[in-house]
């Protein structure tokens, strides 16, 4: 069961607990990816991830259109992935350390760009 962060503080800290439990159980979870057994549990878990990451990223959020909010939150749930740690791992020939240094910079550098975006909009408001 993949628990998602329920807060922006959780996303980073779980990246290397997600990750590595997917290098502990390379063999397992690469089976799981590659069944359709595992795209239906993929696939009943993508409501929940989708809450949950709106919920954890509402501040970063606000102001955007429904449709900017939906790609934020895909984006962040394509990272917090075992299909992107696949990818990581295979096509990206990373370590799983190096997979998992590499999707906390991704993520870090997603969060920055929100906020960026966040104290932009919030200065125009004040203009």
């Amino acid at each position: 069961m993949q628990i998602f962060p329920s807060t922006e503080a959780e996303i980073l800290p779980q990246i290397p607990i997600l990750f590595g439990g997917f290098d502990r159980n390379e063999k397992v979870i690469r089976a799981v990816l590659e069944s359709p057994a595992g795209h239906r549990a993929r696939e009943r878990g993508a409501p929940e991830g989708r809450a949950t990451f709106a919920k954890s990223l509402a501040k970063l959020t606000t102001g955007m259109s429904p449709t900017e909010k939906r790609q934020v939150v895909a984006i962040f749930l394509a990272i917090y992935s075992a299909p992107f740690w696949d990818l990581l791992r295979k096509r990206g020939g990373l370590s799983g350390a190096d997979a998992i240094a590499a999707a906390e910079w991704a993520m870090r550098a997603l969060i920055q760009a929100l906020r960026n975006k966040q104290t932009t909009r919030n200065n125009g408001r004040r203009k």
